[in-house]
């Protein structure tokens, strides 16, 4: 199987950091590609580039998109059109420069529609924690039927109808609410409809100062776990 992995990037290079490590340790036993999408005018670019280029020695694993910072959802959109234009995949997976996610249990968990050749495929929930801290909290969609964004899997085929019909992915001037945005244009241009488990994925979004929603939005909504982010980290090696 072969996954892409697209991440845009914004300023906190030790998120950035901390994420690209917890790839790092992890074993894939499958072909895994990277899109990272950064903007020149980053404060931090030089900084997140020597981040990016010391990750992996591979060239042909690591690919890179300048798109300015003018919405999330534009660069996200500019990524999908690199990987569909310049590499070959399976399914590709957004998510963002702020989630560590164990990706044999999140493979785990998708296994069964991956094999019954599913186009949309996540998770209704993840856990969060603050950058710096142990503490990690779970926190689910009120609606059943959405995923949350972070490790979802999108099918070529969903890509490439999309694509062909010169349609947007996600709206380019969003900066929010881009996962439900993005299931309603592959419902519109696709006809496809998520396959939806209900669980928390295997994915902790490391929230920061930096962030469109803020730690505190989800803290007072959310269930404290027992296990520390520190025993997650642990597990993916």
């Amino acid at each position: 199987m072969k996954i892409v992995i697209l991440m845009a990037i914004w300023q906190r290079p030790e998120v950035l950091r901390l994420v690209l490590d917890s790839f790092k340790v992890q074993k894939i036993d499958f072909d895994l590609k990277f899109v990272f999408v950064v903007s020149p005018e980053d404060p931090f670019i030089d900084e997140i580039m020597d981040i990016l280029n010391e990750f992996v020695p591979q060239d042909d694993i690591l690919h890179f998109v300048e798109s300015k910072n003018l919405g999330l959802g534009k660069k996200h959109n500019e990524g999908v059109k690199y990987a569909f234009e310049n590499l070959e995949f399976d399914y590709l997976m957004n998510t963002g420069s702020d989630d560590v996610i164990n990706l044999k249990e999140l493979l785990k968990g998708y296994s069964d529609y991956i094999n019954s050749g599913a186009k949309l495929i996540g998770y209704t929930g993840c856990y969060i924690s603050e950058f710096g801290k142990d503490e990690v909290f779970s926190v689910i969609s009120s609606n059943p039927r959405r995923t949350v964004g972070a490790g979802r899997l999108i099918h070529y085929s969903v890509i490439e109808k999309i694509m062909r019909m010169n349609k947007f992915l996600y709206h380019p001037h969003l900066n929010r609410g881009l996962d439900g945005n993005s299931a309603d244009n592959i419902l519109r241009y696709a006809r496809v409809r998520p396959k939806v488990i209900n669980d928390i994925a295997p994915i902790i979004d490391v929230k920061s100062e930096v962030n469109i929603n803020s730690y505190e939005k989800f803290g007072n909504i959310s269930e404290k776990q027992e296990f520390t982010f520190k025993q997650f980290i642990k597990k993916l090696k």
